[in-house]
């Protein structure tokens, strides 16, 4: 008998408002106003009144801020 792994798929952690705000200093309103814009990661919806944001979209914006112009 083999105990072979199964490869995990890889799972993006999600990254709730409150979350989100503290890893880019924002406020709830200047988050969503980059969102309209087309400045911000848009938010992933997982219910009614339930969004959240992949770790790797913020990830990916923060170090896209973090580049020399």
């Amino acid at each position: 008998q083999m105990n072979a792994r199964v490869p995990t798929p890889h799972i993006d952690p999600i990254m709730t408002i409150a979350q989100v705000r503290a890893a880019v200093s924002y406020s709830n309103s200047q988050i969503y106003r980059l969102i309209e814009k087309g400045f911000f990661p848009d938010r992933v919806r997982l219910g009614p009144g339930r969004v959240s944001w992949r770790t790797s979209d913020i990830v990916e914006w923060l170090e896209s801020r973090s580049k020399p112009a």
